[in-house]
């Protein structure tokens, strides 16, 4: 197992609407999600990079972990 940095990201919009300017600020990578939500973010990179987001549902003893390859270009 490799070693994994929390990156950060910008959100932008929730549920389909534009977030106040107050709450689109650049912040840590991690959001706690119900279900139906959407959030949209905006990840910046000097360069191309392949990072992992990772998805965790039902936390505890029966939590299943998704690991997603996101292409930033």
């Amino acid at each position: 197992m490799t070693d994994s940095v929390q990156q950060q990201w910008q959100p932008f919009a929730k549920d389909g609407y534009e977030l106040p300017a107050p709450q689109a600020t650049l912040r840590p990578a991690l959001v706690i999600m119900g279900p139906g939500e959407t959030w949209d973010f905006e990840v910046k990179r000097d360069q191309a990079d392949t990072l992992t987001l990772e998805v965790v549902t039902n936390p505890g003893p029966r939590q299943v972990v998704a690991r997603i390859p996101v292409i930033v270009r």
